[in-house]
């Protein structure tokens, strides 16, 4: 099931990776609890299977690439790492609303090596990775 679910990060699905790197820990010795949050993200991905991303070519040429990063302080509470993540998208300002158009070119979710010591470390930590990226 759960490299039914990895299958599915790398060809459509890539809002789910949080969650199946999350049950993939448990792959070893999976409990019911393991089972049944894996149950109810297939039935997630069964509701919204008719949603879907529609990636179009820019209209313009104002183009400008926009990462946004985040961390979770010490979110495992058995080994006490931190989660980081970021996500890296193209904007265009769109002429037609007021909202502008952006593309998601790059994203990444996952446990951080080190232990940080406060959730600034963390943070350092995150967006070291995402600019690492961006560069």
């Amino acid at each position: 099931m759960i490299r039914s679910l990895k299958y599915l990060i790398l060809c459509s699905w890539p809002d789910i990776a949080f969650a199946v790197g999350t049950l993939s820990r448990y792959n070893n010795a999976p409990k019911s609890s393991i089972i049944v949050a894996a149950k109810h993200l297939l039935r997630y991905i069964e509701k919204t299977s008719h949603i879907s991303l529609r990636l179009s070519p820019f209209i313009t040429e104002d183009q400008s690439p926009v990462l946004y990063c985040d961390a979770e302080w010490a979110g495992d509470v058995y080994t006490r790492t931190s989660t980081g993540g970021y996500v890296c998208v193209v904007t265009e300002d769109n002429l037609l609303k007021d909202e502008p158009r952006q593309s998601a070119v790059s994203w990444s979710s996952k446990r951080q090596l080190t232990v940080a010591l406060s959730s600034t470390e963390a943070e350092y930590i995150a967006n070291t990775q995402a600019a690492k990226e961006a560069i």
